[in-house]
Order: C-alpha cells, then sequence, then structure tokens
C-alpha cells in the first residue's frame, strides 16, 4: 500500500511543533519571528538520486549498502546524531509521534533508514538509540523495518552533499535532516527521491 510522503513529512513537522522544548520563549513579542528563522530557505529537489552504493554499517554491526533498504517499500530517511543533546532528539521524537498515529506500520507498509552524520559514533549507540525508539512506537514488526546506520565520513558526506531542501544555521556536527523518499525498484537508476527532501541545521554551543 502506497502511502504519501508528503502527507509523512507534514505529519512530523506538525509533531515537532508541538513537542516542548522548540517553542519560541514566551518573552518574545507576539509576530516577531526569532531571528534564526531568517536562514531558513525552502526548495525542492523531485527526482533527487541517492547513492546508494554508499558503505554503512548497521545497529548489529553488519556491513550494509545504503541501497539494501530500498527498492521494495517507501523509505522515510532520517539523519541526526545519536549523542545529540538538542534538535535531533526532537527530530526523532517528532518523527516517532508522527507514525505511532497513523495506520500504516514501519515494517510492513514502509521503512525508515536513520543515519548518524558524526563518524565517531558506533553501531552500540546505534542500537540503543533503536531499542529506545522501538519501545516508544510499541510495533513489534518496526524491529524489521526501522534502521539505524552508522558510517565512514566519505560515506557520510557523500550522501548529505545531496540537494537538500532547507538550511538553518551553519553547524554541520549539530545538524538534524530528515527526508523522506517513496522508493520504487528502477534498474540501474537506483532510487529517485519523489517527494521533497527537507533538512534542518541548528548551530549549538555543544562540542565533542
Amino acid at each position: 500500500m502506497a502511502m504519501s510522503a508528503v502527507a509523512l513529512m507534514t505529519a512530523v513537522v506538525s509533531a515537532q511543533g508541538e513537542a516542548p522544548g522548540i517553542r519560541p520563549a514566551a518573552s518574545l513579542p507576539s509576530g516577531q519571528v526569532p531571528g534564526v528563522l531568517g536562514q531558513v530557505g525552502f526548495a525542492q529537489h523531485l527526482d533527487a538520486t541517492l547513492p546508494l552504493e554508499l558503505p554503512f554499517t548497521d545497529e548489529a554491526g553488519r556491513a550494509v549498502k545504503l541501497g539494501d533498504y530500498f527498492g521494495r517499500k517507501p523509505v522515510v530517511l532520517a539523519f541526526v546524531y545519536y549523542e545529540c543533546p538538542m534538535l535531533c532528539t526532537q527530530v526523532l521524537n517528532g518523527l516517532e509521534s508522527s507514525l505511532r498515529v497513523i495506520n500504516e506500520s514501519i515494517g510492513k507498509e514502509f521503512d525508515v533508514v536513520t543515519v548518524s552524520f558524526d563518524a565517531r559514533e558506533t553501531p552500540l549507540l546505534a542500537a540503543a538509540k533503536k531499542q529506545a525508539y522501538l519501545d516508544r512506537y510499541k510495533r513489534p514488526e518496526a524491529a524489521q523495518g526501522w534502521h539505524f546506520l552508522t558510517g565512514s565520513q566519505a560515506s557520510i558526506d557523500a550522501l548529505t552533499s545531496r540537494p537538500v531542501s532547507a538550511t538553518c544555521g551553519t553547524s554541520s556536527r549539530s545538524s538534524s535532516r530528515t527526508r523522506a523518499a517513496s522508493s520504487w525498484p528502477r534498474p540501474r537508476a537506483g532510487c529517485r527521491a519523489t517527494s521533497s527532501a527537507s533538512t534542518t541545521r541548528r548551530a549549538t554551543s555543544s562540542s565533542r
């Protein structure tokens, strides 16, 4: 059963907007836009091709390729880092919350692939993050359909340098990126994103 990636990402954005900790400060005058929002832009990149040949490591420590998860079902592709203290957690919380209220399930009608864009993170961290969100989501079939990947800097750069649709701030280490792609088999052409990709970047004062 096909599911609209556009509708799905709309639900994610709505869920994030309702999450605690990301609303404007109470002291902000009504109608005033926070300064950081002036750096936000949006542009669609329909039919952008994902580099499915890139190698990664899954949460069990197995060597995989990005393409292993594409070609069978629609896929939600989310970029975070697993020890993020701020926005990445909000992105995953919003994603899980919005997916929990729809009838379609991860692992049945669609899959989710979460990729860390910090090359220092390990499969052990990925496994812990996966278990935490499976516990929240509470649908057993998701264990086979929600994947948490880590990879080399070369693979991360090759994947995250693809055209994206929104940017905010300048810190790549403290970024959170989410893409939705309805993916179907295409010989030699790989998978093409059929809805707009979205990327949100937010600079933080934390450093590692």
